[in-house]
Formats: C-alpha cells, sequence, structure tokens
C-alpha cells in the first residue's frame, strides 16, 4: 500500500459506516468502460454534491492490494454480472489534486513538480523490481511498471481541476494541462489505463482544455448523460438536526 498507488478500502468503509446512499451503480457503469476506447470519464459537481464519495468507492472497489467484498455484497452493484469479474483486479492510483493546491502558497509554480515526483516516487517504492528510471517521464515509468506486472491501472484524480481554480498562474495552468495530456493522449495511454475517472467542479470546456482533453467524456449537473440513471447523490441541507436529503 502506498501514498497514491493501492491505497486501500479504509476510506469507504468509513462512508459505510455512517448515513450512506447507495451509488454503487455507478461501478456497473464504469465496468462497461474499462479496456474500452471511451475508457476517460469527468464527472463534474458542484461541491457537497458526493463527487469524493463516489471517488472513494470506486477506489475501495477496483484496488487489487485489499478484499472489498463485505464492503460492497449489500449493495447493489453486487447484483450485476460484472462485480466480481472487476472486484479488486487492478492497480489504482488514487490522487486528490486539492491536497497540493491548498498549501502553495509559498510557490505555486513547484505544484505540478510536487505531485509529479510524489507518484513517482511511490511507483519506484511500490514495483522495486520493474527498474524504473526516475529521470523518465511519469507516463513512461509507468509503462514500465505495466510491462513488468501486465496489469494496467486504474487512474482515479480528485478534484482535478483544483490547479486551474485555485492557483492564478497561468504559466502553472498550462504546465499542469500538458503533464495531464501526456498522460491521457500519449502513444502508449492505451496500455497504461485500463480506465480513468476523474471529478471536479467546472466541465473541461469551462478551461478551454477541451481540445487537449477532448477524449474525455464529460458528465455534469446540466448533461449528466448515462449517469443520471446511476448517481444518487447525498446533499447536506442545514436544516433541523442536519437532515439528509437525495437529490
Amino acid at each position: 500500500m502506498g501514498m497514491f498507488i493501492n491505497t486501500g478500502k479504509e476510506e469507504f468503509e468509513i462512508e459505510r459506516k455512517g448515513e450512506y446512499v447507495d451509488m454503487s451503480m455507478l461501478i456497473s457503469f464504469v465496468n462497461s468502460r474499462i479496456g474500452m476506447p471511451d475508457k476517460f470519464l469527468c464527472v463534474t459537481r458542484a461541491r457537497r454534491f458526493g463527487k469524493s464519495l463516489a471517488a472513494k468507492m470506486l477506489n475501495a472497489y477496483y484496488d487489487e492490494s485489499v478484499d472489498s467484498l463485505v464492503l460492497f455484497a449489500n449493495l447493489k452493484i453486487a447484483k450485476e454480472s460484472s462485480f466480481e469479474e472487476h472486484l479488486n483486479k487492478y492497480p489504482v492510483i488514487y490522487l486528490d489534486v486539492s491536497g497540493y493546491t491548498s498549501d502553495v502558497d509559498a510557490d505555486p509554480k513547484r505544484v505540478v513538480n510536487i505531485m509529479k515526483d510524489a507518484l513517482s516516487d511511490d511507483l519506484i517504492e511500490t514495483y522495486p523490481e520493474a527498474s524504473i528510471n526516475p529521470d523518465t517521464p511519469l507516463h513512461v515509468q509507468l509503462k514500465r511498471v505495466v510491462d513488468y506486472t501486465h496489469k494496467p491501472f486504474i487512474m482515479i484524480i480528485d478534484e482535478w481541476d483544483a490547479v486551474l481554480r485555485e492557483i492564478k498562474n497561468d504559466a502553472v495552468k498550462k504546465k499542469y494541462v500538458r503533464w495531464l495530456r501526456t498522460l491521457f493522449k500519449n502513444a502508449h495511454t492505451n496500455k497504461i489505463f485500463a480506465g480513468v475517472y476523474m471529478t471536479g467542479i467546472l466541465p473541461i470546456k469551462q478551461y478551454n482544455t477541451e481540445s487537449t482533453l477532448n477524449n474525455f467524456e464529460e458528465f455534469t449537473m446540466t448533461n449528466p448523460g448515462d449517469l443520471g440513471g446511476y448517481l444518487s447523490y447525498v446533499v447536506s441541507c442545514q436544516k433541523e438536526r442536519g437532515l439528509r436529503i437525495l437529490c
């Protein structure tokens, strides 16, 4: 278990102990895209609409380092034919971008390098026998791992647009988007990733990056597409006794 790779099921276990609304049929939809050309998904919602909860759920479901059967056995997804086929079968990279933008005021220009270096360090530590060259780009390191393990990654990025929202430096924003492009639109992307799931607040097109990340299918508040029938989000209502309602 690393900092970003195969981080386990603990976060989702904690969520299941609280007031959990079954949104597990999202997994069925993501499963249908595994290994397909349209496996790049971006779900954007306002804050407090369950984006991070969904990401934690997917992480716990796909992570090959744990056994998550008990967590999902009484949820709707357990009745689906794809449930056992993909349960805990993939190495998962889980990156919460907002965790890197909240404390970079002193030197925001370093945020992209900090993320890249942290992921690289985790790859080297997790796969020491893959003989990863730390001086090569991250997507080259990822391909090296997949060549060694013969297992493509599931990548989950929570708050993918935090850099674009919170850092005012245009050069940093451009560098970040270029980095995402090298990850998700290079010659080896389809071999490296079995699926990619990103969450954000505003759609990709809001940041004028649609040409760079145009391989992602977007599911927004106003245009939920096929996910409209799969997702139920819990909204915290500021009412007496902290009532929670379905939206």
